[in-house]
């Protein structure tokens, strides 16, 4: 007869052991009816002392049902009181399952009483809103694949006013912004599952998707003759209770992509930025000036003066290099301005400053004229 145990792991994917169970209120995610033999993160002392708590567990759930998770009842609430609500699930042979909870409130967790029962733990708000959805999912653990999921529904205790609606939350969504070319994608937090969602007026090349790791999943790329506005309504229906319905619409509007300036004026010489520089006395400056022209011309390239023991030569490519071996009378801030001129058009040109440091910038300071 093969033996079953459970395991618990700690929200950051740690192993922890549930024997003593001396803190029944930590949140844990449970990964069930796992043969003992397969187990290699619980120690078989720790298999064998759950052992009998979970057969008399899994004999109470019963092995003939086939749903993972058994139906969850509504809860009501008082405002800021906590919720404790026990799960009952049954073992799926061959696979190992792991319960946990999604798109939930942030503070809900599972957890394991000292009795061994695995609840749902939620403190809720002092401001408790009129319906609250709490989504417990089966995934086989070694996939990621979602077998199930129920969705205990929570909602504030007392009389509910009639024009709070009963049906199926659905929106509002907030005007949506497309740029024509771009793609676009809206994914839908809903289970599919739970709800069936179907969306009409779909614009010409838009998508409507049942996508198995998103749900429903709405997806367009608009095209530059397609700008302007557009109304895509949306109907939902729940799968278990299907006089539960909802709908709501959302807006689209595309709009071109905004074109980028890249004239230059073709005749005028550019050169790129360049560095400014700090050294100390003595040391070689070096660099190079490459100026360009989108005409195809070769820039006239000019310095607006050279100190001793400088040199401004030319290479192959068209650009300049900056030579300068510095002594301790350079000391100083030194700026030096480059010129690019068109040879055609000479009134056509550009320049750019470099600033040079060499030693104490307090000894003497150039600029250019």
């Amino acid at each position: 007869m093969e033996e079953y145990c459970i395991v618990l792991t700690l929200p950051d994917n740690t192993w922890t052991k549930i024997e003593p169970l001396t803190q029944p209120d930590e949140q844990v995610n449970i990964i069930i009816c796992m043969p003992v033999r397969l187990v290699q993160h619980v120690r078989p002392k720790t298999a064998c002392r759950i052992l009998f708590a979970i057969h008399a567990l899994f004999m109470c759930l019963g092995f003939a049902r086939a749903e993972i998770l058994s139906p969850m009842e509504p809860q009501a609430l008082e405002p800021g009181d906590l919720l404790s609500y026990p799960i009952d699930f049954n073992n799926v042979s061959g696979q190992r399952v792991e319960l946990k909870l999604e798109n939930s409130p942030e503070d809900a967790r599972l957890s394991v009483d000292r009795e061994g029962r695995l609840m749902i733990l939620w403190q809720s708000p002092l401001v408790l809103p009129s319906e609250v959805h709490i989504n417990v999912v089966a995934r086989n653990i070694d996939t990621g694949i979602k077998l199930e999921s129920r969705v205990l529904i929570v909602r504030a205790a007392g009389p509910t006013p009639a024009d709070i609606p009963t049906g199926v939350t659905l929106g509002p969504f907030d005007e949506q912004a497309l740029l024509a070319g771009d793609v676009w994608e809206w994914i839908f937090n809903i289970d599919p599952n739970e709800i069936l969602l179907s969306a009409g007026g779909l614009p010409p090349g838009a998508m409507f998707l049942h996508d198995h790791n998103n749900g429903y999943v709405l997806r367009w790329t608009p095209e530059v003759v397609q700008q302007g506005r557009y109304e895509v309504s949306l109907s939902a229906v729940d799968r278990r209770e299907r006089s539960r319905t909802g709908v709501a619409n959302m807006l689209l509007e595309v709009t071109p992509k905004p074109e980028v300036d890249t004239f230059i004026d073709p005749d005028i010489p550019t050169i790129p930025p360049l560095a400014n520089q700090v050294v100390s006395a003595g040391r070689i400056v070096s660099f190079k000036v490459h100026p360009k022209a989108e005409d195809g011309t070769v820039p006239v390239l000019l310095v607006d003066r050279i100190p001793r023991d400088a040199s401004f030569d030319g290479n192959e490519d068209g650009s300049r290099t900056f030579f300068w071996q510095t002594g301790d009378r350079d000391q100083g801030e030194h700026v030096f301005r480059f010129t690019a001129v068109n040879p055609r058009e000479p009134d056509l040109r550009s320049f750019r400053d470099v600033l040079i440091i060499v030693g104490d910038p307090s000894r003497n300071k150039t600029a250019p004229q």
